[in-house]
């Protein structure tokens, strides 16, 4: 797996907004804020043998460790111990082509016993299994697709199918990688742009020029600027620039992670957190989650605790076989990513 850098990371552009949602509440609630996830874990069988090598020793050490833990147990952080893992989806515009229906794929991993942050990046156009979409006609697709694909399959209104898709994506990623989230939030591309409006634009240095005219999105100098919310958008949406060469969505998940840590630096100043209240009664409802608010009031408080280790994780290029238009295929049985585990 290969390590980028660490700290601020998509979790703080997305988390964020729905988390301090808490504040605006006059008390906190252990209610679900929309459909929790219904996942079925995968089977010990469909685990590689790699897989199972790995968590035996594990297992086996664990015992002792707790034989001792319980006369102490650790307090861990913002009230809170064990582990929790969160899947943030970023939904694509309808007309972004090509179709990306989640355009931002993270999961987040915060252990509030070690203190820890992890947060794993996957490409959306890597290509997997899809046994949860076995009512689409799907047996395989991009895991972007997954999102799109499962939206007309849902009821209701569109922020009601908008909760209902994460629990499609989400089994998917239990069937192909072992990975199991606990919570989801999933916000969509509009969102994004009226929040960094809100918020007054987005300062940022970019590192380089680049030139998003492959893509139709225009030329963005190196440097410190200001971008507003949808010269933002159109950023993290290049694909291609010039000069990116394959695989290209890694390019692409570098100018995310370069926006996410600049909205993560805005987020915490401290101009910005006297705004949030209103700015959480004005974007709430356009964030879909089943966080509870006693989850989010954690997840605000680890984000601002001043000894958390963050860490960003994402496959390395040659994990993957590049194919056409850039679809990427497991160089192995997907299952066995077993480095996709976020200790």
């Amino acid at each position: 797996m290969k390590k980028l850098h660490p700290r601020i990371w998509i979790a703080a552009a997305v988390a964020i907004v729905l988390v301090l949602s808490s504040i605006a509440a006059c008390t906190m609630s252990k209610q679900p804020l929309g459909p929790e996830l219904e996942i079925t874990p995968p089977t010990t069988a469909s685990v590689s043998p790699t897989a199972q090598e790995t968590a035996e020793p594990a297992q086996a050490t664990a015992e002792p460790a707790q034989a001792t833990a319980e006369p102490a147990q650790s307090p861990g952080i913002c009230g809170q111990q064990g582990s929790v893992i969160v899947l943030l989806l970023g939904e694509s515009l309808p007309e972004e082509q090509p179709v990306r229906g989640a355009s931002a794929i993270r999961l987040v991993k915060v252990d509030y016993d070690a203190r820890r942050v992890r947060v794993l990046a996957l490409p959306p156009y890597l290509w997997v299994p899809t046994p949860a979409l076995a009512e689409a006609g799907s047996d395989a697709n991009a895991l972007t697709l997954v999102y799109w694909d499962t939206l007309p399959l849902g009821t209701g209104s569109e922020r009601a199918r908008m909760a209902q898709a994460p629990n499609v994506f989400a089994q998917t990623l239990a069937d192909n990688f072992a990975l199991v989230p606990d919570h989801y939030v999933t916000t969509d591309q509009g969102t994004f742009v009226d929040a960094i409006d809100a918020l007054g634009g987005l300062p940022i240095d970019l590192p380089t020029d680049v030139d998003g005219a492959p893509s139709g999105f225009g030329y963005f100098q190196a440097g410190p600027q200001v971008m507003n919310g949808q010269a933002v958008l159109d950023y993290v949406r290049i694909y291609p620039a010039a000069g990116d060469t394959s695989p290209i969505e890694w390019a692409r998940l570098e100018r995310q992670r370069q926006v996410i840590y600049a909205l993560g630096a805005q987020l915490t100043r401290p101009q910005t957190i006297v705004r949030l209240p209103s700015l959480i009664s004005q974007f709430y409802q356009d964030v879909v989650t089943d966080l509870s608010l006693n989850d989010a009031y954690a997840l605000a408080c680890v984000l601002q605790a001043p000894d958390v280790s963050f860490e960003d994780l994402a496959l390395a290029p040659d994990m993957v076989t590049v194919g056409a238009d850039e679809m990427l295929a497991p160089k192995m049985e997907p299952v066995s990513y077993t480095h996709l585990t976020l200790p």
